[in-house]
């Protein structure tokens, strides 16, 4: 199928069924860019808001000619968000002009703020100060500046290191003497004040410190814990060593407090029983005494029969099974009656055995109770029948039954399965080679060859000629 190039109307043969144009060349002489509606609009030319150079746009909401000249803009708006205090602003009150500090600031000085707002204010800042260094006036804003510039400040602390001499003081950590740089210094190192403001922490967070007694060497030791009753391991281990040797020299008789009869231990703790089995039947016994105190018989009325009736079970309602199953019928038919105009209703049969009918929940359900069910297996019938696959005569309650045992059903599928198999591709056993004309036994449908050598030799004789004629071809 051939086409005709929309740019230069040469015929070329397409790859493809939506190709138009018969090269790169003539797609890109075409100035309109492509989307997925259609071609792009084309606009008026508008004037750059920063150069003013004429541009055409390619969208709608666009103003600037380039890259370059809508970052000038969005500098100057970042510079003007990121800077403190704004731009001159007039005051509300006297409209004098003043450089705010917040966006927030709309007074010049603060006797206009109490006139604007008729309330006193606490902070009278900014003050006016002299400066300790040079004497000029500057204004203050907070109670700490002392100096009008940190040019002062540093000429005024270089004075007194040349003056006094260097400051000698000692570390608050380490208790080390050091030469201070700076006036307020306190630590000889930044180490040792990372170090003091971690002790500083760990003290807030300790819990509150007891002052005990150990057991073995009798020393004071101050914890944080109750339990610990020794000041070191090596304490706590000459202890229990102590203990143990004292164990093994005195054996002691006692009486088990289940069976009664007297056992003989090594150990000074207070062992009650003789052996792991007396105690676990110990304490089954005393739960099963507390469950009975708990489970005071409770009084209830039943919901169908209203009877009365006492049970040790909060979630019982009903006295028996009967009433259970009368009430469970009249839901039933109740919501049988709802569901006719709707949805699925339930399903009532007749029951094998009795012949009354009940409500099928679930819908495979054949008896009516229980009892129903007993009577139908106590009496059922056995058939006397003779097995499809091996012939053996076997006793059954089903009447479809076929095979005296599930291996036999299987195997008779197998057969089966084998016998279609080879009715649709009956195979030919005995072959000829095709490599050697040997006659040979083939085992499977798709055998060629009678052994692996002839195989390997048509393959490699394939592989070569595959190769020469690649060769031959370059």
């Amino acid at each position: 199928m051939m086409k005709n190039c929309e740019v230069c109307n040469k015929e070329f043969k397409p790859k493809l069924s939506s190709q138009r144009y018969c090269s790169n060349e003539c797609f890109k002489t075409i100035p309109k860019k492509r989307i997925k509606g259609g071609f792009r609009k084309t606009y008026t030319v508008r004037n750059c808001k920063v150069c003013d150079k004429e541009f055409t746009p390619t969208i709608k909401t666009q103003i600037f000619c380039s890259k370059p000249c809508s970052r000038k803009i969005h500098r100057k708006i970042e510079k003007a968000k990121k800077r403190k205090s704004p731009l001159l602003r007039n005051c509300v009150c006297c409209n004098a002009e003043f450089r705010p500090k917040n966006l927030a600031h709309i007074c010049c000085t603060v006797e206009c703020r109490e006139k604007f707002s008729g309330k006193k204010v606490k902070n009278y800042y900014p003050v006016i100060r002299n400066c300790k260094c040079c004497g000029q006036e500057y204004t203050c804003n907070s109670y700490k500046q002392t100096y009008c510039s940190i040019e002062c400040k540093n000429k005024l602390i270089e004075q007194n290191m040349l003056n006094d001499g260097p400051a000698i003081k000692k570390c608050l950590y380490c208790d080390e003497e050091f030469i201070a740089r700076i006036a307020f210094q306190k630590y000889c190192s930044e180490r040792c004040s990372r170090k003091f403001n971690k002790k500083k922490e760990n003290e807030k967070n300790r819990k509150p410190s007891i002052i005990k007694i150990c057991k073995e060497c009798g020393k004071e030791f101050i914890t944080a814990r109750n339990q610990k009753k020794f000041c070191k391991t090596k304490c706590s281990k000459k202890f229990h060593l102590r203990l143990e040797i004292a164990r093994a020299k005195k054996p002691i008789t006692k009486i088990c407090k289940f069976c009664g009869e007297e056992f003989i231990t090594n150990s000074a703790r207070k062992a009650i029983f003789c052996g792991a089995k007396c105690r676990n039947k110990f304490y089954i016994q005393v739960a099963k005494e507390k469950r009975q105190e708990k489970k005071e018989p409770k009084i209830k009325y039943c919901e169908f029969c209203r009877r009365v009736f006492t049970t040790h079970y909060t979630n019982k309602i009903y006295c028996s099974l009967q009433c259970r199953t009368e009430k469970t019928k009249e839901t039933l038919k109740e919501l049988q009656i709802s569901k006719l105009n709707g949805g699925s209703a339930v399903i009532f049969k007749d029951c094998i055995v009795c012949g009354e009918s009940f409500p099928a929940v679930p819908s495979f359900k054949k008896y009516c109770s229980p009892e129903c069910r007993m009577k139908f297996f106590t009496n059922k019938k056995y058939y006397t029948k003779q097995c499809a696959f091996c012939g053996i005569y076997f006793t059954t309650n089903l009447s479809y039954a076929k095979f005296c045992t599930y291996r036999c059903s299987v195997n008779n599928t197998a057969k089966i399965a084998k016998d279609k198999r080879h009715a649709i591709r009956p195979i030919q056993r005995v072959r000829n080679c095709k490599c050697c004309n040997k006659e040979f036994y083939a085992k499977a449908h798709n055998s060629l060859y009678c052994c692996s050598k002839c195989k390997n030799k048509v393959l490699n004789d394939a592989v070569r000629l595959r190769q020469k004629t690649a060769v031959t071809a370059d």
